[in-house]
Order: C-alpha cells, then sequence, then structure tokens
C-alpha cells in the first residue's frame, strides 16, 4: 500500500470510530475545551487580545461557540460531523471543519494568514494514531500563535475500542511539540491528577 492510500485509510477509520463514538450519550457529557479555558485561564493570552481563535479537535464545540458569542471570530475543527452539539452547528456551521488534524488542506481552508491569535487542543493529541502526531503539531504550529494543550495519559475505551492510541508522559509530548514547532517557545505545566493524570503545554509564537 503506498503511503498516501495509507493515509486514506487511516483518516477513513479513525473517522468512522468517532462517528460511531460521539452516538454515545456517555461521550456527549462534557466539554475538555471548556474546562480548559475555565480551569486554567491564566494559560490563555488576555481577552482583549483574543481576536481569533481556534478549538482544535473540539467535540460538542461548547467552547467554540461561547467564544462566537462573546465576538472572538472562532473555528473549530473536529474529524467526526456529528460531534458538535446541533444548536452551535446550526448558528456557528459556517466556521466548523470536519477532517483530520494531520490533513493540510483542512488547515488550508481554516487557517489566517497570520495565524490565530490563540488555540485550544484539548483531551484530542492522546486520540491520534502516533505516526500522526509529528504532521498533526506541525500544522498546529503553522497556524496558530498562542497554543494550549491538554493531553491525558491514559486509557479510555468505548465501544470496545481504546481511544487513546498515543499515551505517553510529559517529557515525551513536550520534545515532540517542540521539535515540531520550533518557532514556538514551548513550557510544561504541572501535571493535575484529578483530570486523569493530565499534561498541560503552551506553546507561544516567539517575536
Amino acid at each position: 500500500m503506498n503511503p498516501e492510500s495509507e493515509l486514506t485509510r487511516i483518516e477513513l477509520e479513525e473517522t468512522a470510530k468517532y462517528e460511531r463514538v460521539w452516538k454515545l450519550p456517555e461521550y456527549r457529557r462534557k466539554s475538555h475545551s471548556l474546562e480548559l479555558w475555565e480551569d486554567y485561564r491564566g494559560m490563555f493570552p488576555p481577552f482583549d487580545q483574543i481576536k481569533t481563535a481556534i478549538d482544535i479537535g473540539c467535540g460538542l464545540g461548547v467552547l467554540f461557540g461561547l467564544w462566537n458569542e462573546s465576538g472572538i471570530a472562532a473555528t473549530a475543527i473536529d474529524i467526526a460531523h456529528n460531534a458538535i452539539d446541533p444548536a452551535i452547528k446550526e448558528k456557528w456551521g459556517h466556521r466548523f471543519y470536519v477532517g483530520s488534524l494531520w490533513d493540510g488542506n483542512i488547515w488550508g481552508e481554516c487557517g489566517y494568514v497570520d495565524g490565530f491569535d490563540t488555540g485550544v487542543c484539548a483531551d484530542v493529541m492522546e486520540h491520534l494514531p502516533p505516526a500522526m502526531v509529528p504532521e498533526t503539531l506541525k500544522h498546529i504550529g503553522a497556524n496558530v500563535n498562542h497554543i494550549v494543550f491538554g493531553i491525558a495519559e491514559c486509557r479510555s475505551t468505548y465501544l470496545r475500542e481504546e481511544l487513546h492510541l498515543t499515551i505517553q508522559p510529559s517529557r515525551w509530548w513536550e520534545k515532540q511539540i517542540a521539535v515540531a514547532m520550533p518557532e514556538h517557545e514551548v513550557r510544561a505545566h504541572a501535571i493535575n491528577r484529578e483530570r486523569g493524570n493530565c499534561h498541560f503545554f503552551t506553546a507561544i509564537r516567539r517575536g
């Protein structure tokens, strides 16, 4: 199988998996992005400095909707079209993009020339197939000036499928982010074990 066909296979399999998972009521109970924004507000830029923002792997899209309601031009991406809350999609669906995070085309469609002022990627990176992590981080680095990551180091099983495909310690993630985003200053923050041994990072574009 050639590399392009392999990427297509992986994307189709991951899309189908998450379309199944997002049908489960128990998977739709919380917004990790909103929790990260509310609980760790100091990791983000001051509100008055945020004109554009992106929720990467937005899930229900609660923060995406809140940002737009607050006057921020917010964008959201998720691999599953049915992840986002229907009411949020009805109002802000023109800023919601469906696709895999390692696909450069989707970033080309939704990005800004000068990059998003800020972005959040909460409980998303650990879901990616390991081979897709570097490319995804490169796209995030190229398109977001100030990104906040929350990455879990724990297992998660739904529909008898392991959803967390890349479970790694903080130092591993910090190195991956730094290598993929050489123009950003990367900082690891304290682990909050109450949130499933979750690692937090900020990556802020220098200059």
